[in-house]
Parts: structure tokens; sequence; C-alpha cells
């Protein structure tokens, strides 16, 4: 409390707003403490504490100190979730629309986490409606998950693996038993990677390490919108030839993206001089007009999805191999930090998880 009131003032040109609350869920105290002044930017914070890339100002014990100290006393899956969240905003949920047609792109998204501060921080602290994707709902267990999932049909669920009631594997299990066609993207401990193993089988393959920053389920998140885009975009998820998501132009992009993963070279200036024969800047626009995110974006999410499916099927051995199958040619170091950056663990340390 007493940091927060001491920083959150720092530099305030308004009326400074700090808010406590506490609740209980079982054995387990959430205490939170939320204010409307200066922000830290999350995990990152922490772990440029961890790496010296940031020196602590204060004179107290410390975030890290604390941080360490409660993963020592209770494990990894604990300690502090620093978060950027802005108590008093109120959230927007835009749907992108292509020129095209007008139609919306609309993903919906379920949460579901047995722990009511990490279902509060995910569902404030993304900026859902740049990502193209609604909440739809937040969910305690994997109970109340399924029961939402079978009315609504998400698109998307983020669940925890381990919840009362109903494990995130079981819901995964019944909902595809039950005909879901949903992506999923699994927040899980240290630990419960034998859990994600067994999940593979359900076409999960994307992994959230706790405690993750915003970074990092919004890169993830990314990367499923971009799955489930590319995938409308080669009619598997349309009726007809008049209702595809995408123009000729961004189908052929997409197409090439694919065609020409293993080129370290390729950008979209790249795909306008070499195929297109367009200006790269109208393609630019036009691409992020109808599929709501920037070429570079939809380009590094295709990448990883590759590299996550590479190494999970044949482990991470040949981390140059893999580099350059995924368009990083020569560059391992450049691969395996974008690939931390997205996961937050090196690919190394995934495909100990996974394979």
């Amino acid at each position: 409390m007493k940091n927060a009131v001491i920083h959150s003032m720092d530099a305030m040109l308004e009326s400074c707003i700090i808010q406590i609350t506490a609740s209980k869920e079982g054995n387990e105290w959430d205490i939170i403490v939320k204010n409307n002044g200066s922000k830290i930017s999350g995990k990152i914070f922490l772990d440029k504490l961890r790496e010296g890339r940031v020196k602590p100002s204060g004179h107290g014990i410390g975030l890290l100190n604390i941080d360490n100290r409660i993963k020592l006393t209770y494990g990894e899956a604990f300690g502090l979730f620093c978060t950027m969240m802005g108590i008093w905003r109120r959230q927007r949920y835009i749907c992108r629309s292509t020129k095209q047609n007008r139609r919306q792109i609309c993903l919906k998204i379920i949460i579901a986490d047995d722990k009511k501060i990490i279902r509060e921080s995910i569902c404030e602290v993304i900026d859902w409606g740049s990502l193209g994707v609604e909440m739809s709902g937040v969910c305690k267990n994997g109970t109340e998950a399924y029961n939402l999932a079978m009315k609504i049909r998400p698109d998307i669920i983020l669940t925890d693996i381990r919840m009362p009631g109903m494990t995130g594997l079981e819901l995964i299990k019944k909902l595809f038993e039950k005909g879901i066609s949903a992506r999923y993207i699994l927040l899980s401990a240290y630990g419960e990677f034998e859990y994600a193993r067994e999940a593979m089988k359900y076409n999960v393959k994307h992994y959230l390490l706790k405690p993750c920053n915003e970074e990092q389920i919004m890169s993830a998140v990314s990367e499923v919108c971009s799955d489930i885009l590319k995938d409308r975009s080669k009619g598997l998820d349309i009726e007809s030839e008049e209702q595809r998501s995408y123009s000729d132009v961004i189908e052929k992009i997409m197409m090439l993206v694919e065609e020409n993963m293993g080129n370290s070279e390729m950008s979209l200036k790249w795909i306008a001089e070499n195929f297109m024969f367009m200006n790269v800047d109208y393609l630019s626009r036009r691409f992020q007009q109808e599929t709501g995110q920037r070429f570079s974006a939809y380009l590094n999410g295709i990448r990883m999805s590759r590299a996550k499916e590479i190494l999970i099927k044949y482990g991470g051995d040949d981390i140059f191999a893999i580099a350059e199958q995924v368009g990083y040619g020569n560059n391992p170091q450049y691969f395996s930090q974008s690939f931390k950056k997205s996961t937050g663990m090196s690919p190394r340390e995934f495909a100990k998880r996974v394979y």
C-alpha cells in the first residue's frame, strides 16, 4: 500500500485514486492494489529487474524480492502479477470489418481460470478490440466454461489447465466430442506440461507459462486469430465463394507466405516487387483493412505457429535448422529471441515440455 501511495502520485496532474481489494477463494487470498497513476509494464518489468536491465530506485524490500520469496514458498505458479490495467477505463470492443464487403470480422473468446486475479487481469489488460476479438465470457471453472461454450460456440477459449470440478483438459475433450471447433490457448504452471502433451491430441498448439504478461497473451491470441482467418480464407469455414472474408489480392499474399515460409528475405515489399507488381504502401493498407493486423504481425504469427508445430513433432535439438525452415536464415539467435518474446520460453525449453 505504501508503494502504491508513493509511486501512483508521482507526476499526477489529476486526482490520484488508489483501490485496494482483497478476496478469498477456497484457501487462497488475492490482494489487489490498483491506481490510476504511474504504471509498470507487468511481468516485463520484473524480468528486467532479474536481468539487471532496470535498477530499483526505492529503498524498500522491492517487488522482485517479494516475488522471489512467494515463489520459493509456494512454487513457480505463484507470485506477483503486475499489469497495466486501467481500472476506471471502460473497455470498448470494436469488431473489424473488411472494405470489400463491410462484413464484420469479430471472433468470440472465453476466459476460464479459477484464480480471480488472473481472470480480471487477462480480461482488463488486453485491448481485445484491436485484435478483432470480443470478450464473450469470463468463467471461474471448467464447468462454467463448458456451459457457456455450448451456448455461444466461441472461436477461441483461453483456459487454465488445473481447475476444480472440470480441468482445462477435460473441458477441451468434452467440447471436442460435442463438435465445438474452437481454438484453444492453455495457461500452464511449471510441472503441468504432461497435461499439455495430452491436449495436443485435440489440436492445441498454444501454451502460456504462468505468470505471463499482456504481450505474450496478445501474441498468442493474434496467432490463433491468424490461423482462424487463414482457414476461413481457404474456404474451410464458409459456405460459398461470395462469402469469403478476403479479396483475391489478400488471399494471394497469404498463399505466397505459405509457399515461401523459409525465405528470410520475405516481406510485403518483397512480395509486392516480385509477385504482385503493386505499390507496397497500397498493399500494406489493404492488408490491414481486410485482416485487421499489419503484415509483419501476421507473418510473425504464422512463423511462430510453424515453429511450434516443428518443435512439437521433432523436438528442439537443431534450432539452427528450425530457424531456417521458418524464415530466420542463419540467425538462430534472433529466432530464439522472437520465440521467447512470443511464448515466454526459449525453443528448447518449449520442446522439453511438449516433445
